[in-house]
């Protein structure tokens, strides 16, 4: 950007200059100057099919970063030895199934009448002894929290594969589930009691109550926390209420017996019955709900969700069901895609040269996006070429950046960027990152930090531009957008009371390698829209083109 800058004041009719801006500037996230600098080019060639066709795309997917994609839900089942790879001599099943969970990568069942918490990985399989546990809770890669019926609440930490006690509390009245709406405030269903609580974490201390204000028998069973808002199923009373604490209004829906609930990735609420009855209800734009798909799982009980696919455990705990959101149309699927890291590397005599480039697609349906195969084609020089997908990298990265602002002193062995709620503070701190040159693949954002929805709208195109995921470390309960970004880039949120390099989840970048031969002709032309690589992609419904401004003898 400064090299540009310089040349744009050493010639300001150098208009090839401000094609070459726009693409840094909406990579930086600064999508309405990328905009300003597309119309000052091509008001100079408006005839220039190429930025013409990046001026669409620009236009196209930079409308809103937070736009919802309606889904569908498709899956499979499978018994849970299948689904994890295990041995013969490791039994499944439950006397008593309460809640489940993820952890890290392992799917969490929590045995009632068994007093045990069950844990599931990929050829693995782990046991924690606990008297009659309900459900648990993850507060960040090595952290989580398991509660029983009778109201005991423990926190553990895993090291080395041990499970150690960090505190404990009792709420003093049983429980059927819990969930977290920051580090410091956790929400219980009561059941006995008729209520929800609203309790200090870890003091344990109540804070609040809730109850629907009308007459009849308050069952309230199944728990899920979106950001402020707070669902409940009523099992007696063949509802579910969403509301936040504070607030007098809430919704109420119609569900027979419902039980174990769960928030989808673009704010569905999934709803289990008692009966294997999954309903998806979808929020409307006038505020309303209603029922957008329904699945018959035989014997469903527990839905379970990590990243954006959802789990259901049968009642005996031998089986489970997998399901992945599927678009329902195709707008709006890819939130955006970027191309990096070109290098030149000989194949063979016969075959020649080819570039290896770096493609990253993102949006919040990253497991749909994995399971296409993919087709590519490309353009270089007015010719088009033929191209390849080699294999999806879901490699590790080598740093998380934390942003966050008072709760500076609970981080530790981690890279942290102050950023404050001012724009130009926020990019500077953008800036920063960019130009360290780091291999970033998570951005975690501490909720205290207030920041508007423009604010967060500019780092989520930022994140989404250079294939980064957005986390959240909820200090305190996080806005709505917050949540729509770490959705839409495949984050994570974190409840744990202090961060460290230990406990932050395995940075994954989410991204394509691909391979394309290289162009007979090598020679620039000075024109940069007649020398950028186009690369056009189709993974199933995804069909996309990103640009690269290089030059083939430049490489």
């Amino acid at each position: 950007m400064e090299s540009i800058d310089e040349s744009l004041k050493a010639d300001p009719y150098n208009v090839d200059c401000y094609l070459l801006k726009a693409i840094v500037e909406r990579a930086m996230g600064l999508s309405e100057k990328a905009l300003s600098d597309l119309n000052s080019y091509l008001e100079v060639r408006p005839r220039d099919a190429t930025a013409k066709a990046f001026f669409e795309g620009v236009s196209d997917n930079d409308d809103d970063p937070f736009g919802r994609i309606p889904v569908k839900y498709q899956g499979y089942s499978q018994s849970l030895k299948t689904f994890f790879k295990l041995p013969p001599q490791n039994a499944t099943g439950t006397l008593g199934l309460a809640g489940t969970g993820f952890f890290g990568d392992s799917l969490a069942v929590c045995d009632r009448i068994s007093d045990r918490v069950q844990f599931f990985s990929p050829m693995e399989y782990r046991e924690l002894s606990f008297e009659s546990p309900v459900g648990l809770v993850p507060l960040s890669l090595n952290r989580f929290v398991v509660a029983s019926e009778k109201g005991i609440v423990f926190e553990y930490e895993e090291n080395d594969n041990l499970f150690k006690v960090v505190r404990s509390g009792d709420l003093g009245e049983s429980l059927e589930s819990i969930a977290f709406l920051s580090d410091t405030r956790m929400v219980a269903a009561l059941p006995d009691a008729r209520k929800v609580g609203l309790y200090d974490y870890p003091s344990l201390k109540r804070i609040s109550e809730w109850s629907p204000p009308q007459a009849g028998i308050f069952e309230p069973r199944g728990l899920a926390v979106r950001g402020a808002s707070v669902a409940v199923s009523d099992r007696n009373g063949d509802k579910i209420f969403i509301f936040s604490w504070g607030d007098q209004n809430y919704v109420e829906l119609a569900k027979e017996a419902p039980r174990s609930l769960l928030w989808g990735v673009g704010g569905d609420l999934l709803s289990l019955s008692d009966y294997g009855t999954m309903s998806i209800f979808s929020p409307e734009e006038d505020g309303s709900w209603k029922i957008s798909d329904e699945i018959e799982v035989e014997e469903g009980f527990s839905m379970a969700r990590m990243k954006d696919q959802v789990y259901i455990v049968k009642a005996d705990g031998r089986s489970i069901t997998a399901l992945t959101p599927v678009p329902s149309k195709k707008k709006g699927l890819t939130k955006d895609m970027i191309l990096y890291e070109p290098l030149l590397e000989g194949i063979n005599e016969d075959q020649g040269t080819a570039i290896s480039v770096r493609m990253s697609i993102n949006g919040p349906l990253i497991s749909y996006t994995k399971g296409q195969s993919g087709v590519l084609s490309t353009v270089w020089q007015d010719t088009m070429k033929p191209g390849r997908i080699l294999s999806i990298q879901d490699e590790e990265g080598s740093e998380a950046i934390m942003v966050s602002g008072k709760n500076l002193h609970r981080t530790s062995d981690a890279k942290v960027l102050l950023i404050s709620e001012e724009d130009n503070s926020l990019e500077r701190g953008l800036r920063m990152i960019w130009e360290e040159g780091l291999p970033v693949s998570q951005l975690i954002l501490d909720s205290s930090i207030d920041l508007s929805k423009r604010q967060i709208s500019r780092i989520l195109r930022f994140c989404l531009m250079n294939g980064v995921s957005i986390s959240a470390w909820v200090t305190k309960i996080p806005s709505d957008n917050l949540i729509l970004a770490v959705e839409n880039t495949g984050g994570t949120v974190y409840y744990s009371n202090s961060l460290s390099r230990k406990n932050i989840f395995p940075l994954k970048t989410n991204s394509f390698l691909v391979k394309i031969f290289y162009p007979d002709t090598v020679y620039s032309s000075g024109y940069p829209s007649k020398n950028m690589l186009s690369t056009i992609a189709d993974f199933g419904m995804i069909s996309y083109r990103g640009w690269l401004p290089v030059w083939p003898d430049l490489l």
